[in-house]
This record gives structure tokens, C-alpha cells and sequence, in this order.
């Protein structure tokens, strides 16, 4: 007998989800994937840590991981827009 799977809560309401932009004060981070740390088996948001320039308004973006403290500790809204958030 076949017995259906309990829904699961949404993966946004406990971690990053790839393909998402998120803020948190002055930052963003674009998760690009998620994934187990090879070593320790943590699981990692990997992606791009963006900050805002103040003399031109550009966002400058470098490489970064998030961890679950990172997201319990910085409050991110996912501002992502049309399914990609760039």
C-alpha cells in the first residue's frame, strides 16, 4: 500500500535556496547552491556576498558561503524578482 509523503515546510522558511537574493541590513548574497561541507557535512549556502559602494551606488559582488547561524543571525528577506533576483 502506497502512502503519500507529510508536506514539508517550505526550504526558504529554514535556509537559503538557490537562485534567491536575499538582504540583510546593507548586504546581499545571491545563493547560487546548496550544499553538504565535504569534511564536516555542514550544510553550506553557496554564493555571492554583495555590498553597495557609497560613491556610485554600484553593488560590488564577491564569492561567499552562508551557514545555518548566518541565516538564523541575519535577518534575510528574499527581495528575489521574476525567479533570479539579479
Amino acid at each position: 500500500m502506497a502512502t503519500s509523503a507529510a508536506p514539508q515546510p517550505a526550504r526558504s522558511a529554514k535556509f537559503f535556496q538557490p537562485g534567491h537574493t536575499y538582504a540583510s541590513l546593507r548586504f546581499r548574497f545571491h545563493c547560487g547552491a546548496v550544499a553538504p561541507n565535504p569534511a564536516t557535512g555542514e550544510t553550506r549556502a553557496i554564493g555571492w556576498h554583495g555590498r553597495l559602494r557609497t560613491g556610485d551606488g554600484e553593488w560590488l559582488w564577491t564569492a561567499s558561503e552562508r551557514t545555518l547561524a548566518d541565516w538564523s543571525d541575519g535577518h534575510w528577506t528574499d527581495i528575489t524578482e521574476n525567479g533570479d533576483g539579479r
